[in-house]
């Protein structure tokens, strides 16, 4: 008989994955501590053990927790989504808080192509993401242009986009055009 799954008072439905762990993000943790592995669950994957365990997280982001550490099999952290599960294992996973809905400005160095009071050029490198998301909330170019612009840009064009005319994909390098004013992004979408 498998046990029922485990649903919370807390919404933590968001995307976030944690970056690192402090005092403060321990504090305001949901730390779930699941019912032991029965017999009949013996060699599923921990991945699948968890989604079906947790209903109110998605496979994809009870993979980021694993992956991030945020999971305990008895006493040891697993990173291995595929790690097995044996009768009787008790795992724990800890939640992290949702991280504000406003990025950050963060100081990153920008190569810049061109930029007047309307509107930068940024020759974007490959592997840095244009705007936060689900499991990219730091180091983004946004946070960097927020950094660079300063207040100016927050408001333009969406909290979570300031300024973002189009984008590039994490891996791809090339210049991406970023709105300094209203009415550069009007003209320019």
């Amino acid at each position: 008989m498998w046990p029922a799954a485990i649903s919370f008072r807390h919404d933590p439905r968001s995307d976030t994955v944690p970056s690192a762990t402090t005092e403060s993000t321990k504090a305001a943790a949901d730390v779930r501590t699941l019912p032991a592995v029965p017999a009949g669950g013996q060699g599923e994957r921990l991945d699948r053990w968890l989604a079906r365990m947790i209903a109110d997280l998605s496979r994809s982001r009870l993979k980021a927790l694993i992956e991030s550490g945020a999971v305990q099999i008895g006493a040891a952290t697993t990173t291995d989504p595929a790690h097995k599960m044996r009768t009787g294992d008790i795992a724990v996973v800890t939640v992290p808080p949702p991280r504000p809905a406003d990025p950050e400005p963060q100081a990153a160095e920008l190569d810049i192509v061109y930029e007047d009071d309307h509107l930068i050029v940024v020759n974007k490198p490959a592997g840095m993401v244009v705007h936060p998301a689900a499991g990219n909330h730091d180091g983004t170019l946004v946070n960097a242009l927020l950094a660079h612009c300063g207040e100016s840009l927050k408001g333009i064009g969406g909290v979570q986009r300031p300024g973002i005319v189009h984008r590039i994909d994490k891996d791809t390098s090339g210049l991406l055009v970023a709105a300094k004013t209203s009415a550069a992004r009007e003209g320019l979408s």
